[in-house]
């Protein structure tokens, strides 16, 4: 009787717990299928809840897109072409021009281990958060200053008097911690001034400089003692590190020079010139009714080797604001053949100097706007940069906002970034296709002016020049109104 119980018993559990399963199933199977019915309902009607959800979700997206430029890393390339260098007046760039750019090979010389210790200085006492590459840049402009040379010349590695230093950081325990270094100069003359410089104050701490160890001291003294600051040339300075591969034998080639700025005398062309060796000739040409210099010349140096030299580092020489062109003249035959009249540009019709000389009022106008895009203010204004088009999507303005805030940023603070933009009715908007940066301090707006002067923004070359800071601040990009 017992089992009989228990087996209907189980029997009945087993039905019910089967048919409630069932039921649960089923039911769940038709919320889904309602669910879904909603949506494709919802769809079609287009919902007014959802088409709200939508939108706020683009602009989510589209803000942190916005927000990307400053917080997170840029996926897109940058519209910024390579450094150039610009129209720099702290660096003369080598290899401007006509000469092909040295490599980092080129620019290293090579010596023998005796030749290299009567190169080298020992630098000890230094601050430990000291790097090679800014005692390099240090220790190049301090030996081009007490020597009287182009301070400028320190940014140019390939022809600068320090060309390498390896740094050494030693930990004596607990707190101890001292940094060495080795500077290697091109020549021994220059490691004799840099001698002269023991006890110079850098990053708060005054620098020991001695020899290294191996090194063996005349015996007349050490020569650092007699050597005269005021003969130091930058050919002695430097050596043949312009032309290691490319010894001359004959007279020296005849160079010309062009763009010399009107308000240059011949005495500062031939200071200028005579940092790269001694003047065997310089001839200016001059205006007869002015006597002024025309801005192009022709010299010639005793050693055949410091024209390679000067050529290296003064073709493209920013001064003032012109960029010196240097180049040897085409020797013998070259200058023999005859040569086509040039033709003035006044006499080509459609030129713009024959516009703006047929108009007075653009002519004075184009006077006084390089008059005042040459006087340094906080803010620089970029020509070419960016068209109308580049600027009508809202996304790619704000990019290209973000991308020149960052790259004017790494000159100093930039207080703000003005682009002015295009009316989406097509209305017309005053400085459309001009950028404006503004600087927090002079220094920095320096800075980017010259490192963006002649570098490429979406492959078109950038003009930079400065801005009046009132004007600016009134919120008139025009400096005429027309």
């Amino acid at each position: 009787v017992k089992g009989e119980v228990k087996g209907e018993v189980k029997g009945e559990v087993k039905g019910e717990v089967k048919s409630e399963l069932k039921r649960e199933r089923s039911g769940s199977r038709k919320d889904k299928k309602k669910k879904k019915d909603k949506i494709k309902k919802e769809r079609r009607s287009g919902s007014p809840k959802r088409d709200k959800k939508d939108k706020k979700d683009k602009k989510d997206k589209k803000r942190n897109r916005s927000k990307s430029g400053e917080n997170a890393p840029r996926k897109r390339k940058s519209k910024w072409g390579p450094d150039t260098g610009g129209f720099s007046l702290t660096a003369i760039p080598g290899g401007r021009g006509m000469m092909p750019a040295a490599t980092i090979e080129d620019s290293m010389p090579k010596f023998t281990d005796e030749e290299m210790v009567n190169r080298t200085l020992v630098l000890e006492n230094l601050s430990l958060s000291v790097t090679g590459q800014e005692l390099i840049e240090f220790f190049n402009g301090a030996v081009l200053a007490v020597t009287a040379n182009a301070v400028q010349q320190a940014g140019n590695k390939q022809v600068a008097p320090v060309f390498a230093c390896t740094v050494t950081e030693e930990d004596r325990g607990g707190d101890d911690k001292r940094k060495t270094a080795e500077l290697k100069f091109r020549t021994e003359d220059g490691a004799n001034v840099g001698m002269k410089l023991h006890g110079i104050e850098y990053k708060g701490r005054k620098v020991t400089i001695k020899r290294p160890e191996h090194y063996e001291k005349p015996e007349d003294g050490d020569p650092s003692t007699k050597i005269n600051l005021h003969e130091m040339s930058m050919a002695r300075l430097v050596g043949d590190a312009a032309s290691q591969s490319q010894q001359f034998s004959g007279p020296a080639p005849k160079l010309s020079i062009f763009n010399l700025p009107e308000e240059m005398t011949e005495q500062i062309a031939r200071d200028l010139l005579s940092q790269f060796g001694k003047l065997r000739m310089l001839s200016l040409i001059r205006d007869l009714g002015t006597g002024k210099i025309k801005g192009y010349g022709i010299f010639e140096y005793d050693n055949p080797n410091d024209a390679e030299l000067a050529i290296i580092a003064l073709n493209g020489f920013v001064c003032g604001q012109n960029v010196i062109r240097v180049q040897k003249l085409g020797g013998e035959k070259a200058a023999s053949a005859p040569k086509a009249a040039p033709v003035a540009a006044t006499a080509m019709g459609n030129s713009m100097t024959q516009k703006i000389v047929s108009n007075p009022v653009l002519a004075m106008q184009v006077k006084q706007g390089r008059e005042v895009g040459s006087r340094p203010t906080t803010i620089v204004q970029l020509l070419n940069a960016v068209y109308q088009e580049d600027l009508m999507d809202d996304q790619d303005y704000e990019d290209i906002t973000a991308e020149i805030h960052s790259e004017a940023s790494k000159h100093g603070a930039v207080a703000r970034v003005v682009i002015p933009k295009p009316a989406k009715d097509g209305g017309f908007v005053d400085g459309v296709g001009k950028v404006f940066v503004s600087f927090v301090d002079m220094t920095a707006a320096r800075k980017f002016q010259m490192d963006a002067n002649g570098r490429k923004f979406e492959n078109r070359v950038v003009c930079a020049a400065f801005y009046p800071v009132e004007k600016f601040n009134d919120g008139k990009y025009k400096l005429w109104s027309t």
